[in-house]
Protein backbone atom coordinates (compact mmCIF):
# COMPACT_ATOMS: atom_id res chain seq x y z
CA UNK A 1 0.00 0.00 0.00
CA UNK A 2 1.42 3.25 -0.93
CA UNK A 3 1.66 6.03 1.48
CA UNK A 4 -1.53 8.22 0.18
CA UNK A 5 -3.72 5.45 0.31
CA UNK A 6 -2.12 4.24 4.05
CA UNK A 7 -2.62 7.86 4.82
CA UNK A 8 -6.64 8.34 3.53
CA UNK A 9 -6.94 4.63 5.06
CA UNK A 10 -6.06 6.00 8.61
CA UNK A 11 -7.85 9.31 8.05
CA UNK A 12 -10.29 9.34 5.37
CA UNK A 13 -11.13 12.26 3.23
CA UNK A 14 -13.61 14.40 4.39
CA UNK A 15 -16.43 15.20 1.93
CA UNK A 16 -17.79 18.65 3.17
CA UNK A 17 -21.29 20.28 2.72
CA UNK A 18 -21.21 23.71 2.00
CA UNK A 19 -21.72 25.16 5.14
CA UNK A 20 -19.34 22.76 6.66
CA UNK A 21 -16.22 24.03 4.21
CA UNK A 22 -16.98 27.53 5.12
CA UNK A 23 -16.94 26.96 8.82
CA UNK A 24 -13.42 25.46 8.34
CA UNK A 25 -12.21 28.50 6.59
CA UNK A 26 -13.99 30.83 8.53
CA UNK A 27 -12.41 28.57 11.58
CA UNK A 28 -8.21 28.87 10.13
CA UNK A 29 -9.54 33.04 10.04
CA UNK A 30 -10.30 33.27 13.60
CA UNK A 31 -7.13 30.83 14.16
CA UNK A 32 -5.23 33.39 12.22
CA UNK A 33 -6.60 36.28 14.57
CA UNK A 34 -5.10 34.32 17.42
CA UNK A 35 -1.88 34.37 16.30
CA UNK A 36 -1.73 38.22 15.27
CA UNK A 37 -2.71 38.48 19.03
CA UNK A 38 -0.10 36.14 19.69
CA UNK A 39 2.76 38.49 18.03
CA UNK A 40 1.00 41.57 20.32
CA UNK A 41 1.68 39.22 23.92
CA UNK A 42 5.28 38.56 22.13
CA UNK A 43 6.25 42.29 21.58
CA UNK A 44 4.82 43.19 25.35
CA UNK A 45 6.70 39.46 26.76
CA UNK A 46 9.39 40.30 25.27
CA UNK A 47 9.89 44.22 26.87
CA UNK A 48 8.73 43.43 30.19
CA UNK A 49 11.93 43.52 32.27
CA UNK A 50 10.52 41.37 35.51
CA UNK A 51 8.92 38.45 33.45
CA UNK A 52 11.68 38.40 31.17
CA UNK A 53 14.15 38.08 34.58
CA UNK A 54 12.02 35.51 35.57
CA UNK A 55 12.57 32.80 33.20
CA UNK A 56 16.59 33.18 34.15
CA UNK A 57 15.57 30.49 36.79
CA UNK A 58 13.71 27.26 37.46
CA UNK A 59 10.43 28.82 38.52
CA UNK A 60 10.14 30.15 35.05
CA UNK A 61 10.16 27.52 33.50
CA UNK A 62 7.42 25.39 35.94
CA UNK A 63 5.21 29.00 35.24
CA UNK A 64 5.48 27.77 31.37
CA UNK A 65 4.24 24.25 32.07
CA UNK A 66 1.86 25.22 34.19
CA UNK A 67 0.34 28.15 31.89
CA UNK A 68 0.86 25.30 28.96
CA UNK A 69 -1.31 23.33 30.63
CA UNK A 70 -4.02 25.78 31.66
CA UNK A 71 -4.19 27.83 28.26
CA UNK A 72 -5.78 25.45 26.56
CA UNK A 73 -7.83 24.18 29.12
CA UNK A 74 -9.65 27.77 28.41
CA UNK A 75 -10.68 27.79 25.13
CA UNK A 76 -12.05 24.20 26.10
CA UNK A 77 -14.39 25.78 28.80
CA UNK A 78 -15.49 28.16 25.85
CA UNK A 79 -16.25 26.09 23.10
CA UNK A 80 -19.59 25.70 22.73
CA UNK A 81 -20.24 29.41 23.34
CA UNK A 82 -18.94 31.90 20.30
CA UNK A 83 -19.19 35.31 21.87
CA UNK A 84 -16.68 33.81 25.08
CA UNK A 85 -15.09 31.55 22.42
CA UNK A 86 -14.09 34.84 20.65
CA UNK A 87 -12.71 36.37 23.68
CA UNK A 88 -10.78 32.83 25.27
CA UNK A 89 -9.27 33.06 21.52
CA UNK A 90 -7.69 36.60 22.04
CA UNK A 91 -6.90 36.05 25.69
CA UNK A 92 -5.53 32.58 24.75
CA UNK A 93 -3.65 34.17 22.22
CA UNK A 94 -1.87 36.97 24.32
CA UNK A 95 -0.71 35.07 26.85
CA UNK A 96 0.70 32.54 24.39
CA UNK A 97 2.53 35.14 23.21
CA UNK A 98 3.54 37.29 26.42
CA UNK A 99 4.75 33.71 27.80
CA UNK A 100 6.73 32.59 24.84
CA UNK A 101 8.71 35.62 24.14
CA UNK A 102 11.02 35.11 27.19
CA UNK A 103 11.78 31.30 26.35
CA UNK A 104 12.77 32.69 22.47
CA UNK A 105 15.13 35.18 24.08
CA UNK A 106 16.47 33.09 26.20
CA UNK A 107 16.84 30.07 23.36
CA UNK A 108 18.06 33.17 21.11
CA UNK A 109 21.27 33.69 23.47
CA UNK A 110 22.47 30.04 22.81
CA UNK A 111 21.24 28.88 19.21
CA UNK A 112 20.83 33.09 17.63
CA UNK A 113 19.57 31.92 14.11
CA UNK A 114 17.22 29.34 15.56
CA UNK A 115 14.30 31.79 16.64
CA UNK A 116 14.07 33.77 13.16
CA UNK A 117 14.72 30.56 10.93
CA UNK A 118 11.80 28.32 13.17
CA UNK A 119 9.64 31.73 12.88
CA UNK A 120 10.02 31.70 9.43
CA UNK A 121 9.20 28.20 8.74
CA UNK A 122 6.49 28.11 10.70
CA UNK A 123 4.92 31.26 9.25
CA UNK A 124 5.53 28.94 6.21
CA UNK A 125 3.83 25.90 7.39
CA UNK A 126 0.48 28.62 8.22
CA UNK A 127 0.07 30.12 5.21
CA UNK A 128 0.66 26.56 3.29
CA UNK A 129 -1.78 24.41 5.09
CA UNK A 130 -4.22 27.21 4.95
CA UNK A 131 -3.67 27.89 1.41
CA UNK A 132 -4.71 24.17 0.79
CA UNK A 133 -7.81 24.40 3.09
CA UNK A 134 -9.31 27.28 1.11
CA UNK A 135 -8.58 25.65 -2.40
CA UNK A 136 -9.48 22.11 -1.27
CA UNK A 137 -13.02 23.04 -1.69
CA UNK A 138 -15.57 20.55 -0.08
CA UNK A 139 -13.22 17.29 -0.48
CA UNK A 140 -10.59 17.59 2.66
CA UNK A 141 -7.59 14.53 1.97
CA UNK A 142 -4.73 14.36 4.58
CA UNK A 143 -2.42 13.15 1.57
CA UNK A 144 -3.08 16.15 -0.21
CA UNK A 145 -2.59 18.40 2.70
CA UNK A 146 0.54 16.88 3.76
CA UNK A 147 1.78 16.86 0.01
CA UNK A 148 0.67 20.63 -0.07
CA UNK A 149 2.02 21.69 3.19
CA UNK A 150 5.49 19.89 3.46
CA UNK A 151 5.92 20.17 -0.89
CA UNK A 152 5.53 24.39 -0.08
CA UNK A 153 7.15 24.61 3.22
CA UNK A 154 10.02 22.04 3.41
CA UNK A 155 11.76 23.98 -0.43
CA UNK A 156 10.55 27.20 1.23
CA UNK A 157 12.77 26.89 4.53
CA UNK A 158 15.40 25.02 2.08
CA UNK A 159 15.90 28.03 -0.20
CA UNK A 160 15.65 30.47 2.76
CA UNK A 161 18.48 28.62 4.45
CA UNK A 162 20.30 28.93 1.22
CA UNK A 163 19.76 33.15 0.65
CA UNK A 164 20.14 33.44 4.41
CA UNK A 165 22.80 31.41 5.04
CA UNK A 166 21.35 30.16 8.66
CA UNK A 167 23.71 27.55 9.57
CA UNK A 168 22.87 23.68 8.66
CA UNK A 169 21.91 22.63 12.49
CA UNK A 170 19.56 25.31 12.83
CA UNK A 171 18.03 24.61 9.92
CA UNK A 172 17.64 20.82 10.80
CA UNK A 173 15.87 22.18 14.08
CA UNK A 174 13.18 24.39 12.38
CA UNK A 175 12.39 21.81 9.61
CA UNK A 176 11.93 19.78 12.09
CA UNK A 177 9.53 21.85 13.71
CA UNK A 178 8.19 22.88 10.61
CA UNK A 179 7.66 19.48 9.50
CA UNK A 180 5.70 18.74 13.23
CA UNK A 181 3.81 21.46 12.64
CA UNK A 182 2.38 20.59 9.24
CA UNK A 183 1.27 17.24 10.16
CA UNK A 184 -0.35 18.54 13.37
CA UNK A 185 -2.34 20.59 11.58
CA UNK A 186 -3.40 18.84 8.50
CA UNK A 187 -4.04 15.77 11.02
CA UNK A 188 -6.35 18.16 13.22
CA UNK A 189 -8.17 19.45 10.71
CA UNK A 190 -9.08 16.09 9.49
CA UNK A 191 -10.28 15.34 12.80
CA UNK A 192 -12.63 18.33 13.72
CA UNK A 193 -13.89 17.68 9.90
CA UNK A 194 -15.09 14.74 10.85
CA UNK A 195 -16.34 15.49 14.59
CA UNK A 196 -19.97 16.46 14.36
CA UNK A 197 -19.17 18.15 17.67
CA UNK A 198 -17.51 20.94 16.37
CA UNK A 199 -20.57 23.20 14.23
CA UNK A 200 -18.96 26.71 14.10
CA UNK A 201 -15.73 28.45 12.92
CA UNK A 202 -14.87 29.29 16.93
CA UNK A 203 -15.03 26.02 18.01
CA UNK A 204 -13.07 24.96 15.17
CA UNK A 205 -10.04 27.66 15.81
CA UNK A 206 -10.07 26.90 19.54
CA UNK A 207 -9.55 23.45 18.60
CA UNK A 208 -6.74 24.49 15.95
CA UNK A 209 -4.86 26.75 18.76
CA UNK A 210 -5.16 23.58 21.43
CA UNK A 211 -3.23 21.41 18.78
CA UNK A 212 -0.42 24.07 18.23
CA UNK A 213 0.32 23.63 22.46
CA UNK A 214 2.04 20.68 21.18
CA UNK A 215 4.29 22.70 19.84
CA UNK A 216 4.94 24.88 22.48
CA UNK A 217 5.21 22.11 24.62
CA UNK A 218 8.37 20.74 22.29
CA UNK A 219 9.39 24.53 22.30
CA UNK A 220 9.63 24.33 26.00
CA UNK A 221 11.37 21.30 26.36
CA UNK A 222 14.30 22.45 23.69
CA UNK A 223 14.63 25.44 25.67
CA UNK A 224 14.84 24.08 28.93
CA UNK A 225 17.61 21.47 27.60
CA UNK A 226 19.52 24.26 25.60
CA UNK A 227 19.37 26.12 28.78
CA UNK A 228 20.48 24.06 31.17
CA UNK A 229 23.52 22.38 29.39
CA UNK A 230 24.61 26.24 28.57
CA UNK A 231 24.87 26.38 32.11
CA UNK A 232 26.63 23.64 32.62
CA UNK A 233 29.06 24.22 30.31
CA UNK A 234 30.00 27.49 31.52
Amino acid sequence: MDAPAYLDALFPAAELSDERASMVKKGYLWFIASMGFSSVGGYFGASTEWWVRLFSGSAGWVLAVALLLVIPRIGEACRDHPVKGAFALAFNGLLYGFLMAPIAGKVSRHLPELIPHATAVTLLVFVSVTAFVFVSGKRFAVSSGLAYGLGISIPGALLMNLVLGFGWVTFALALLTGTFGVVLLVTVTSDLLHDPRIDNPIHAALALFAATFNIAVSIVQLAHRVSSRARAAA
